[in-house]
């Protein structure tokens, strides 16, 4: 089987190299992915968590490691501790700002330099 075969999950069709990578280290019970889930939707919160991140980080029990990341805006440090990619992506943009979802904005650069250049 190639890269591009169905993964090893049951009926998923993402490429074995994603699931064995990336999706691989999730951590359905990180904190941070519950933070970024229930923050992303609500005007109020994202505000806060741009205003006072450690209010926030400390409402949504961070652990030290996962505050450091998110200090450090470590993205790559964050997924490697069991926070969803797609979510990490989502939090740069709440972080950055959303620049209408666009590859070259200020969020998708500093994600990208986190992850992949610092890899």
């Amino acid at each position: 089987m190639g890269p591009l075969d169905r993964g090893a999950v049951r009926g998923s069709y993402l490429r074995r190299d994603v699931q064995d990578g990336l999706l691989a280290k999730v951590d359905k019970t990180a904190r941070i992915n519950r933070l970024i889930f229930e923050v992303r939707y609500d005007p109020h919160q994202i505000a806060r968590l741009q205003t006072d991140t450690e209010a926030v980080m400390e409402e949504y029990g961070l652990s030290e490691a996962e505050r450091a990341c998110v200090r450090a805006r470590d993205f790559k440090g964050l997924i490697e501790l069991g926070a969803h990619p797609y979510l990490i992506s989502q939090l740069s943009r709440l972080l950055y700002g959303t620049a209408n979802n666009r590859n070259t904005s200020v969020a998708a650069e500093m994600l990208r330099r986190s992850v992949v250049a610092s890899g």
